[in-house]
């Protein structure tokens, strides 16, 4: 028997007939792609990357992938999908605090940051735990973990590297370079079709939803405080307050959501876009419902891209503060209807509204009033 190497192995490979390598090849993953190509000549010409989306967000590494991929001649001719992740890192409290839920002797000397940081990766932690009931191979993650917490090395190293992280998000944001990417990749990617944005990219600590070039350059076992991404009824939060009565500041909790929405409908003859996502993956979360309660920016260039001829697929999340209290004026005012009739080429439309506990929890005609159906969406026509 011949014995197994790299070598005979491109060999056996490459005698084979192209057509027949080309589809072996289709079926692997990008990861033994990249290995493949690396054996041999041929196998490099023929094992092509399929790269067909490209994330972004406001971290540096996820700007500098994407950028890479917009110059590139050959991959950005593949790219259908921009998904763009909307949370953004957490920048740590610069004062000092005691936690007095816990153990004095395990607050040390902590500085604010420093104490806040640790408390976030133990709830990481805690998480995990209740994950493990629905997941196997966690525990060897969690007592890493575990021990990692306990460590002051790996907290100096770890805060070190999170705090890295923030200045250079927020300097982004500042000059506005993940919206000019957006803008960029716009006029590079010919065959783009989907924008997804989304707020749960990190997800779960170690098992994020999307593998983002910023989640895979951390170093393994990487803890750190989930980046926040759009509110949720539990917050209790400003953000969720009627639009037209939010700050600058609140609704710019959406930043991804409203700058997607502008350049989109500002380009819309400049570009192909014709799916529409605001992915929040079963999470309890979504846009500021209230937006479809009178007209704004945002509602102004949600019609304008609906608009387009061609336009197939808006999947909507929101999430609907006070809406009991006021009539389900996002349901009762037809603008949600009326802005839907006007994509006329529309296949596929996904709806998730989320209400708040009392309005869950309730069966009173007070909370639940009768609304119709072709009140909400343009059915029938």
């Amino acid at each position: 028997m011949v014995p197994r190497s790299r070598g005979n192995t491109a060999e056996t490979l490459t005698s084979l007939p192209i057509k027949l390598l080309a589809t072996i090849v289709s079926y692997l993953p990008n990861r033994d792609i990249k290995s493949l190509r690396l054996s041999s000549q041929l196998l490099h010409e023929i094992a092509h990357l399929r790269i067909e989306r490209v994330f972004l967000s406001a971290d540096q590494r996820n700007l500098d992938v994407f950028r890479a991929v917009a110059d590139h001649e050959v991959f950005r001719q593949h790219i259908q999908e921009i998904i763009w992740d909307d949370t953004r890192l957490l920048l740590p409290p610069r004062f000092s605090v005691l936690d007095y839920g816990r153990n004095p002797r395990e607050q040390g000397s902590c500085a604010g940051a420093e104490l806040w940081y640790i408390n976030a990766c133990r709830e990481n932690i805690a998480d995990l735990r209740r994950y493990q009931t629905d997941s196997t191979g966690l525990a060897g993650s969690i007592e890493r973990a575990e021990q990692d917490v306990a460590s002051t090395v790996w907290l100096k190293e770890s805060l070190a590297l999170y705090e890295k992280l923030s200045r250079e998000q927020k300097e982004n944001i500042r000059i506005n370079a993940d919206v000019e990417a957006f803008e960029y990749g716009l006029k590079q990617f010919p065959a783009l079709k989907r924008v997804t944005v989304t707020p749960v990219t990190h997800a779960r600590i170690f098992h994020p939803l999307y593998q983002t070039p910023m989640i895979r350059t951390f170093p393994p076992g990487f803890n750190y405080p989930i980046p926040c991404g759009w509110p949720t009824h539990k917050e209790n939060h400003p953000d969720i307050s009627v639009w037209s009565d939010l700050h600058e500041l609140w609704k710019d909790r959406w930043r991804g959501v409203r700058a997607a929405l502008h350049v989109l409908a500002r380009d819309r003859e400049h570009h192909n876009v014709s799916e529409l996502l605001f992915d929040v993956n079963q999470l309890n979360t979504g846009i500021n419902g209230t937006i479809l309660e009178q007209p704004c920016e945002e509602l102004l260039n949600l019609l304008s891209i609906l608009k387009q001829p061609g336009f197939k697929r808006l999947d909507l999340a929101i999430i609907c503060p006070n809406q009991h209290e006021r009539g389900w004026p996002i349901f009762c005012n037809g603008n949600l209807r009326d802005v839907l009739r006007v994509a006329v080429d529309l296949e596929h439309f996904s709806f998730k509204a989320n209400v708040s506990v009392l309005q869950e929890n309730s069966s009173s005609d007070i909370y639940f009033s009768n609304i119709r159906l072709d009140t909400v969406f343009p059915v029938g026509q």
